[in-house]
């Protein structure tokens, strides 16, 4: 009963937060603006850090919800009153209204999808140690889950940019919405509402694991995700270079509220298409690029995570010094 009842409470939850824009914790910068994105509502924010460690599908139900009733709030309210030519035609209001819109839902879902996905990924070379989920294995997942909300804590504030136009436009975002996300004190309640939920799971998964209903159940669920695998999906049935070309789109628009210009959107957007060809078509055809991902998959996830975030801090850290310098 709970299980049917949860998704659709959090479901309904996000769909009001999304209608309303109501945040139901005060923030001390909120003010009379109609720019209200996800990430100016605190609970809506912890309880789907909460779900989504908890339940990737209860998470993006809240996800689902919220896209559903901010949409609703944005047809039938003015996004900003100030940009009146935003709303002169219909492909300007798509343009930069709802496409904007749309790029804020997906970065709300990566809170949801990226954490849990990738804790699960990383740590699956520990869980194959043990059967059970020991303490070092759930520490260590618990770990990953915080750390990887952590990151997209810091990622979002710049991400989410393009709610308020594309970068060409240079248009300043508001101090409300970036104060739960900015604001230590307030963003560190997100991590721990996501760790909590994360070893709870796992605790109700270890006292539930003796029982045979939960087995058979676990086995069902697994025996339907490969079979669900075995059948690709729309996006994975298109050739290469046209998964390549989808891919580099949708980086792009994300990234639209950092690109100063149209032209280098482009520019950027060419470049990645092309990185992404070369590394899904052309390199794999060479058998030097064949051996290296087999001797790179021999390394456990976790570490070569840790190498690249290692290697990727060294080089920001030089980059910076040096154009500091420079300035």
């Amino acid at each position: 009963m709970a299980a049917t009842l949860l998704p659709l409470l959090l479901f309904f939850f996000g769909a009001l937060e999304g209608i309303t824009h109501e945040g139901i914790l005060p923030n001390p910068y909120a003010g009379g603006e109609m720019l209200v994105p996800f990430t100016q509502l605190f609970a809506l924010l912890l309880l789907t850090a909460a779900a989504s460690a908890f339940s990737m599908n209860v998470g993006l139900t809240t996800v689902l919800g919220y896209a559903l009733g901010d949409t609703l709030h944005t047809a039938f309210d003015a996004h900003n009153p100030a940009l009146a030519e935003w709303y002169a035609t219909p492909q300007t209001a798509v343009l930069n209204i709802y496409v904007p819109h749309l790029l804020s839902y997906v970065i709300f879902a990566l809170l949801v999808v990226i954490p849990t996905l990738c804790a699960k990924a990383l740590m699956a070379w520990l869980s194959r140690l043990n059967h059970s989920p020991s303490l070092l294995v759930v520490a260590v997942g618990a770990c990953i889950q915080g750390g990887l909300v952590y990151a997209w804590i810091q990622a979002a504030p710049l991400l989410i940019r393009t709610f308020w136009g594309w970068g060409w436009y240079r248009l300043n975002t508001t101090t409300a919405a970036m104060y739960y996300l900015q604001t230590p004190e307030m963003s560190k309640w997100i991590i721990w509402f996501a760790v909590f939920s994360f070893v709870l799971r796992n605790v109700l998964a270890y006292r539930a694991s003796a029982k045979s209903s939960f087995i058979e159940r676990e086995e069902r669920l697994s025996r339907g995700f490969k079979e669900a695998d075995a059948h690709p999906g729309v996006l994975r049935r298109l050739p290469p270079f046209l998964r390549a070309l989808v891919s580099a789109g949708i980086t792009t628009l994300v990234l639209g509220g950092v690109l100063t210009d149209p032209r280098e959107g482009l520019i950027f957007f060419l470049f990645l298409w092309f990185l992404l060809i070369m590394r899904g078509t052309i390199l794999p055809r060479f058998s030097f690029w064949t051996s290296w991902t087999r001797l790179v998959a021999r390394v456990p996830v976790l570490m070569r995570l840790l190498a690249a975030l290692l290697i990727i801090y060294v080089l920001a850290w030089g980059a910076i010094n040096v154009f500091w310098t420079q300035a």
